[in-house]
């Protein structure tokens, strides 16, 4: 987890934006049981903003080992009113295992969410979120040369796997993000909250509480507006005047012309709510 920080950092300092205040800490370690809640500055965080959230619910988005926002319930429960954990992790509920790779490193932070109550959306892999494909050809067309986050990114994603051919990679994370700018991009279907055996496996008792597990993952939009976030981020940064930016390539003069970004005439629906990270 503490590389999951130190990744967010680097990220923001290629986008130029200061981590101070913006960026908390999370648990150095995965919940060990219930009566044992990790006190971190994410999990007060997230506490927090829980509390002073208005009429809407504040949306918590989980992409990886969810202790952090489980730590968080655990030291107040009542949290669970004032937000909707939507998570990427676990199998589909017809999978032998619900094994990979964010939910079998926290398996009793996965309990913790899938048995308190806490109004989930949950987005399983193999199957569902696993569609989200894409390859080297799209990422240096699309994404390189998108200023400083562009080249790392197109960097990070090729550093993956030593030969190209025939190669693509699922860009998993994203589709927390898709199902909030559009639910209908992240199909999902209401069912009671399976319960995570010891064998890391689904069980299921239709007396339990509901929650939104979803079946299907839309590749194009999300990848898409993937690629339009990356440039108006560039755009951003460049913080233009009079409606176009100053940038000087190798050898040139200082011209003016706007970030190269790709087409983004995407419709979508925000979710009516904000958004928590931690």
């Amino acid at each position: 987890m503490e590389k999951s920080y130190q990744e967010i950092l680097r990220l923001l300092s290629r986008l130029g934006v200061s981590a101070e205040s913006f960026v908390l800490r999370g648990s150095t370690g995965y919940l060990p049981d219930w009566d044992n809640p990790i006190q971190s500055e994410a999990a007060a965080d997230l506490i927090q903003r829980a509390a002073t959230a208005d009429s809407d619910p504040l949306y918590v988005v989980a992409i990886g080992a969810i202790t952090n926002v489980a730590c968080a319930i655990l030291l107040e429960p009542e949290i669970i009113r004032r937000i909707v954990v939507v998570w990427l992790g676990g199998q589909p509920l017809h999978w032998p295992s619900a094994r990979e790779f964010n939910l079998e490193q926290d398996p009793e932070a996965a309990r913790v969410i899938l048995d308190s109550g806490v109004p989930l959306v949950q987005i399983p892999c193999s199957g569902v979120a696993s569609h989200l494909l894409t390859t080297v050809a799209e990422i240096e067309r699309y994404v390189a040369g998108q200023g400083a986050i562009g080249d790392y990114l197109a960097e990070i994603f090729k550093g993956y796997h030593d030969d190209h051919f025939g190669w693509s990679k699922v860009i998993w994370d994203i589709s927390t993000i898709g199902y909030l700018l559009n639910p209908s991009w992240v199909p999902t279907e209401i069912v009671h909250s399976p319960i995570l055996t010891e064998q890391i496996t689904w069980s299921f008792d239709r007396a339990r509480h509901f929650v939104r597990f979803a079946t299907y993952v839309e590749c194009d939009p999300h990848l898409s507006r993937s690629v339009c976030e990356v440039g108006e981020s560039v755009a951003r940064s460049l913080k233009p005047t009079g409606g176009s930016s100053a940038v000087r390539g190798p050898g040139q003069s200082e011209v003016e012309e706007a970030p190269r970004l790709s087409p983004c005439s995407l419709s979508t629906s925000p979710h009516s709510a904000a958004t928590g990270a931690t």
